[in-house]
C-alpha cells in the first residue's frame, strides 16, 4: 500500500486517537476493542519503508511512541481483564 506523507500522518493520528479513546474506556471499567490496530500499525510501518530516508526520519519517533503506547495499552487491558475475572469469582 502506498501512502503519502499526509496519509501517514493521518493514519498515525487516527491510531493515536483510538488508543487514547481505549484508555478512557478502560478508566471507565470497559474493555475496548482494539482489533485491527496492530494491522494498521503494520501498514504504516510498511508504508514508511517506501518513504525516502530523510522524510522517514520525522515519522520514526512518532511510530515508536505509538507502538510503545499500544504495548502499554495491551498490558493495561490484561490487568483490567484479570481484575474483572477476579471480581467475578
Amino acid at each position: 500500500m502506498t501512502l503519502t506523507p499526509e496519509d501517514l500522518l493521518s493514519e498515525l493520528t487516527a491510531v493515536e486517537t483510538r488508543i487514547a479513546e481505549a484508555r478512557g474506556e478502560m478508566q471507565e471499567g470497559h474493555m475496548p476493542d482494539l482489533r485491527g490496530l496492530d494491522v494498521r500499525v503494520g501498514v504504516i510501518y510498511k508504508a514508511l519503508m517506501g518513504v525516502a530516508s530523510a522524510g522517514r526520519a520525522s515519522f520514526v519517533p512518532r511510530l515508536q511512541s505509538v507502538i510503545e503506547t499500544l504495548n502499554a495499552c495491551e498490558a493495561e487491558m490484561q490487568a483490567l481483564h484479570a481484575q474483572k475475572t477476579k471480581a467475578a469469582r
